[in-house]
């Protein structure tokens, strides 16, 4: 985007993070949505699932767009946390 400066704000609280603990270490789920607001922002979610199948989000991503030069500082800070696996 030409012109544009990169927006990205990143949210994971500590209920979130115990969650991702809990349940993420055997799969994680990504899903972006957009065209959901005025302001043209992109909300991308990272989520896991419990023993019933119910999907948690547990962290939350608002950015410009969706790309790999945004979700691997995103998904890098998640794993420095320690809550991420390769």
């Amino acid at each position: 985007m030409v012109g544009t400066e990169e927006f990205m704000l990143a949210i994971m609280n500590d209920t979130q993070e115990k969650l991702l603990e809990l349940f993420g270490k055997q799969r994680v789920m990504i899903d972006s949505s957009h065209g959901t607001n005025q302001y043209g922002f992109q909300m991308t979610t990272l989520m896991v699932h419990d023993e019933n199948h119910q999907g948690m989000p547990v962290a939350i991503l608002l950015s410009l767009r969706v790309a790999t030069e945004i979700l691997v500082p995103f998904l890098s800070a998640i794993k420095k946390s320690g809550q991420l696996q390769n």
